[in-house]
């Protein structure tokens, strides 16, 4: 890829993510890394971009995954079952700028990642848990499965609001 070699593991789960100038040209390449035996478990759902060129990713992870610095893991392991992910990346190095990780026992995922008009990242999923704890917001599924929304800082990354709305899906 480049003047980068992508060398692919046979003992770990990897994610990749690609990036091309308007010419085809590649600008880096970048992953994350998983838990070896879930190979099908990191599953990134979405990707956007912001106006300055950052990259954020969304998905869902079974056990554990790590971006650079940031590792995440499920508060209780149940095979095909996970959490989900958000994570910055610089867009024009490749490097992640922040990540966030959340999950509990029965699943959560990201459906869709969107900036809003202030550049700030939301992300649409679902989720199979009771609870869901966001920094210093809780989320409560009263039904068996529920949709939810949640708005990200982009500079930091913490949580700046969540919503979940009433009803069963």
């Amino acid at each position: 890829f480049g003047s980068t070699q992508i060398i692919i593991s046979t003992n770990s789960s990897e994610t990749y993510l690609l990036k091309f100038d308007s010419n085809g040209n590649p600008l880096y390449a970048t992953y994350a890394t998983g838990n070896p035996s879930d190979h099908s478990g990191n599953t990134p759902s979405s990707v956007t971009t912001d106006p300055s060129g950052n990259v954020y990713v969304g998905g869902s992870f079974l056990d554990s995954i790590t971006f650079g610095t940031y590792t995440f893991r499920q508060e209780y392991y149940i095979q095909w079952t996970g959490g989900m992910y958000l994570v910055k990346y610089n867009g024009t190095t490749g490097g992640v700028m922040w990540a966030r990780g959340f999950g509990g026992s029965t699943g959560e995922g990201v459906d869709k990642v969107m900036i809003d008009p202030s550049g700030n990242p939301v992300i649409v999923g679902s989720m199979d848990d009771d609870t869901l704890h966001l920094d210093t917001i809780t989320l409560t599924n009263n039904s068996y499965f529920a949709l939810f929304m949640i708005k990200f800082d982009g500079s930091t990354g913490n949580v700046m609001s969540a919503l979940l709305p009433s009803g069963n899906c």
